[in-house]
């Protein structure tokens, strides 16, 4: 009787991985463009998807936003139809294109790792952007250069992480970095601000990392802030000229190390540069509840 059971179990066992395993494989290459009517000058852009990679870059010689969905996905015996559904919507109201976008799995379809769907989104950099972008496990990345105009953005990864680089860019409104299971790291290079921008960086579990320099004129005033539930945060701050900074820190289970500051006074918990209050200036906040904090910071007048 035993052995009957046994065989009963080891036939379900292997009728289930025949049906239910991810045996069938698809390579997808996906393309979805948008032509910009004259007279466009911003565009907001709205994508959500399940799992994989997200960049978003800006582009000088298209006058299209297009997006590419590449990669792998895998699906089981009870399968049927296109593995990947990919929403495209968009309306131009008045100057402004608004785009929804979505990449998500089909029933059945899976992958094997986050980095097997990769989505590029590409903005004609003529274009002045919102960007907001939502992804469930994978990672988004945003890289803006060269006076790409900026709007605002909000982007939030479930588990996995936000990696901005701004150079040269133009920063203005609200800007949102989020993961609950990950990291945050921004690479901030002479940003120009118009009249206030609003920087935050949060995080659940993980790391946040800010590696901000300044010798340009901000141009505004920036209000910068990092918040670590469990994990720490690392500020590199380089700063020159008229603009300043004042860094304000806490952190309930951890140290605040600060390395030699160059043009800084005050306490670890409240450094100022020597010129703050200038004509443009960075106020910063860094709070972290089971996290170390690390500080490094320069003023060059």
């Amino acid at each position: 009787m035993l052995a009957i059971v046994l065989v009963i179990i080891v036939i379900i066992a292997v009728v289930s991985m025949v049906v239910f395993f991810p045996w069938k494989v698809t390579n997808v290459n996906v393309t979805r463009t948008v032509e910009i009517a004259p007279g466009t000058t911003e565009v907001d852009l709205n994508l959500d998807q399940d799992v994989g990679i997200i960049e978003v870059a800006f582009s000088e010689t298209s006058e299209d936003v297009v997006m590419t969905v590449e990669g792998t996905l895998r699906q089981n015996l009870l399968a049927s139809g296109d593995p990947l559904e990919i929403m495209w919507s968009f309306d131009l109201v008045s100057e402004r294109l608004i785009l929804n976008a979505g990449v998500d799995f089909a029933s059945f379809a899976t992958t094997y790792g986050n980095d097997e769907i990769v989505t590029k989104v590409s903005i004609p950099s003529r274009l002045s952007a919102m960007v907001n972008v939502s992804s469930t496990v994978g990672s988004i990345g945003l890289s803006a250069t060269d006076g790409i105009s900026l709007r605002g953005a909000h982007l939030s990864e479930t588990t996995g992480s936000v990696l901005v680089r701004l150079t040269d860019a133009t920063l203005s409104g609200e800007f949102n970095m989020q993961s609950t299971t990950g990291s945050c790291t921004l690479e901030w290079s002479d940003v120009n601000i118009v009249d206030f921008a609003q920087v935050s960086a949060s995080c659940t579990t993980g790391g946040i990392t800010m590696d901000v320099s300044q010798a340009n004129a901000l141009g505004g005033d920036l209000s910068l802030a990092a918040s670590a539930t469990t994990g720490g945060i690392e500020l590199d701050l380089s700063i020159e000229g008229e603009n300043s900074a004042r860094v304000v820190s806490s952190t309930e289970l951890g140290n605040i190390d600060v390395g030699t500051p160059t043009g800084f006074t005050g306490s670890n918990d409240d450094l100022k540069s020597n010129n703050y209050p200038s004509e443009f200036r960075m106020d910063i906040a860094v709070n972290t509840q089971m996290g170390g904090v690390s500080l490094n910071l320069e003023y060059l007048a």
